[in-house]
């Protein structure tokens, strides 16, 4: 017997058997349940132990992250992932075939149907009022921060990737430094840990209305240059030592304003127009801000950010400075991905790479990839 379902349906019969799923998608030792989370290796990209990649096995089973890129999505759209299928239709058609759906009892349909249409309406408004929540504390979070990282060891982490943000020509107002911030982490019983760090913290903003939307955090060694952890270059050694809180997508780190020295808002409005700049990282974005001072510099957070940055009415072209991410195709879609939205939206893009190393603060400091 056929069975008409809805995504939200397909969701929610995956659920009813989400940890047989992430076995089958994600493989891992009974040592990555970390209480509500499952934590394996991410299995469609170059990851050597567990801890950056996660998904959820309770509320909202099957949502998923992907730290170490900012990847995240539902259960559709982890199956899509992990099985690198092209369209989300595509990982429905998987799901479906891997549910058995027309081997299901048409009164387990029914109920699944009334069941699900309450829980979307709940989750949906759960979800928004969850994530303006995070929001603002987010944002109080980084208000409470030292509005200067000068004289601090976030000052001696920067230094030490060649960035003396004393001769910018205009401080980024983003950039801020907590001298004692807490990371959690889940041990192998599922307990919750906090150990604290100095860390850089900058606010997320809107590319379309400005507010602030999310922070991104870099933990950091005690020293700033990590002496006792020279691997980990002025970094905590954690694992990963950077995260973005809450939902980013369509937001950016802006780091420098270019030869106008306007806000977006501002050159605008008098009708000027510049050239921006689009990094991944805060290090990268603020070595091309040192180099190059006639350019507007944002940092995206993660490559796959890049695709959903709005290019403000001032801009008259767009350069992203992209990674040498080759032998990565994930990181090369990513980056196609990107030019192409950024192209869309009618501004000439061009890509720059460093001649040396991984990326352009490696050209700064002179090093080999």
């Amino acid at each position: 017997m056929a069975h008409d379902l809805t995504i939200a349906e397909i969701k929610a019969l995956l659920g009813q058997r989400i940890e047989e799923l992430v076995a089958v998608l994600a493989p891992g030792k009974p040592s990555c349940r970390k209480g509500d989370y499952w934590m394996p290796v991410n299995p469609v990209r170059s990851d050597n132990r567990p801890g950056s990649f996660w998904i959820l096995l309770r509320k909202n089973p099957g949502v998923w992250k992907d730290e170490a890129t900012g990847e995240t999505g539902d259960v559709i759209r982890l199956i899509q992932h992990t099985q690198s299928l092209a369209t989300p239709g595509d990982a429905i058609r998987w799901a479906k075939d891997w549910l058995g759906i027309e081997r299901i009892p048409a009164s387990q349909i029914a109920r699944v149907k009334s069941e699900a249409a309450a829980q979307h309406r709940h989750d949906e408004e759960q979800a928004a009022l969850d994530l303006e929540r995070q929001r603002r504390a987010a944002k109080a979070f980084w208000l409470d921060c030292w509005a200067l990282v000068t004289l601090t060891p976030g000052e001696q982490y920067l230094l030490g990737r060649g960035i003396d943000v004393r001769t910018l020509p205009r401080y980024p107002s983003a950039l801020r430094y907590c001298p004692n911030m807490p990371y959690y982490e889940v041990d192998a019983a599922g307990e919750r840990r906090e150990t604290r760090w100095p860390g850089l913290v900058a606010c997320m903003t809107s590319c379309e209305t400005e507010q602030i939307v999310a922070i991104h955090r870099t933990w950091l060694a005690h020293d700033g240059v990590g002496a006792e952890h020279r691997e980990t270059k002025g970094k905590a050694p954690l694992d990963p030592p950077r995260k973005i809180w809450p939902a980013f997508k369509g937001s950016a780190i802006r780091l420098a304003r270019g030869e106008t020295g306007l806000s977006v808002a501002e050159a605008s409005k008098l009708g000027k127009r510049d050239t921006l700049a689009l990094t991944e990282g805060i290090e990268d974005g603020l070595t091309v801000a040192l180099a190059c001072p006639d350019l507007r510099v944002w940092a995206a957070g993660s490559l796959g950010n890049l695709a959903s940055i709005k290019v403000p009415a001032c801009t008259a072209e767009v350069i992203v400075c992209a990674d040498n991410d080759w032998g990565k195709p994930q990181a090369e879609r990513l980056l196609a991905k990107g030019i192409a939205a950024l192209a869309a939206q009618g501004v000439k893009v061009s890509v720059a790479r460093s001649p040396v190393g991984k990326d352009v603060n490696d050209c700064l400091r002179g090093e080999a990839a």
